[in-house]
C-alpha cells in the first residue's frame, strides 16, 4: 500500500526539476515507499511513478481490488540443471502453493498472475536435487539466489489525468558505503561516518508552494498491471 501511495505524486529535486523514474533506486530513496535494497520494490515503484509523471499522457491510479503484491513470473532462463541434463522451464520446477496463475516466463500468463506463494524444486522424475543446480554460472546455495529470479507485480486501475501530477519534495535520501548498500535517511539527516550521500540532489529546502489540481470526474481507462 505504501509503495503505491508514495509513487502517486511527482517529486522535486534540488534544482526544482521533476525527478524522473530512470534511476529506480534514487526514486525509492526519495519516496521512502519501500525497501531500496530489494529487487522488486524500486522496480514496481518506478513503474507506477512513471505512469503518473508521463509528460505526454499522465495517469491517475488506484489499487485494483483485491489489493495485493503478486508473483508474476520466474526467470527460468537463469536456472540451470546439472551438466548433461535437459533444459528446464519454470513450469518444470515451480508449484503454486497459494494464489492463482502460472509462473511462466513467456508473458502468456504473467499479466493476470496473482500468485502469493511459490515452491521451487528439482523437476519430478529427475535424479538430482535443487542444490545440484546453478543460477547462471554460480552454484545454487541459498534461497536468495532464487528470489532474484522472481518478478513481482501489483495491479492498478488507471485513469487519464486532467493535468500534470502534483509535485512535492522528497521525504528522504540515501547514504552509501563501500559495500554499495543504500541506507535511507531523512531529508535533513546527516550520513553516518564512513558513508556519503548517494544522491545529494534529493536534499532540498521545503517547497513554499505545491501545485494542487482540483478533483474532477475522469473517465476510467484500461486496467493494466504495473510489473517489475
Amino acid at each position: 500500500m505504501k509503495l503505491a501511495i508514495s509513487s502517486s505524486l511527482g517529486r522535486v529535486i534540488e534544482d526544482g526539476s521533476l525527478l524522473d523514474a530512470t534511476d529506480r533506486k534514487r526514486l525509492m530513496c526519495c519516496t521512502q515507499g519501500g525497501e531500496v535494497n530489494r529487487a522488486s520494490d524500486p522496480i514496481i515503484g518506478a513503474a507506477a511513478y512513471g505512469a503518473v509523471t508521463d509528460p505526454k499522457e499522465p495517469k491517475l491510479f488506484t489499487l485494483t481490488d483485491p489489493v495485493g503484491l503478486y508473483i508474476r513470473s520466474f526467470n527460468d532462463e537463469a536456472l540451470r540443471p546439472p551438466q548433461g541434463h535437459d533444459p528446464i522451464t519454470s513450469l518444470d520446477v515451480c508449484t503454486v502453493k497459494r494464489g492463482t496463475g502460472l509462473p511462466d516466463n513467456q508473458g502468456e500468463h504473467g499479466d493476470e498472475s496473482r500468485i502469493l506463494r511459490l515452491r521451487v524444486a528439482a523437476p519430478k522424475g529427475t535424479d538430482y536435487v535443487l542444490g545440484d543446480m546453478a543460477v547462471g554460472p554460480v552454484s545454487l546455495t541459498s534461497g536468495a539466489q532464487l528470489a532474484k529470479l522472481i518478478d513481482m507485480q501489483l495491479f492498478v486501475d488507471l485513469w487519464d489525468s486532467f493535468g500534470p501530477a502534483r509535485r512535492v519534495d522528497c521525504v528522504g535520501a540515501c547514504c552509501i558505503g563501500i559495500d554499495l548498500a543504500l541506507h535511507p535517511v531523512g531529508p535533513t539527516e546527516s550520513c553516518q561516518p564512513g558513508l556519503q550521500d548517494a544522491y545529494p540532489e534529493l536534499r532540498r529546502s521545503p517547497l513554499k508552494k505545491t501545485s494542487q489540481t482540483p478533483h474532477r470526474q475522469v473517465t476510467a481507462g484500461a486496467v493494466p498491471a504495473v510489473t517489475c
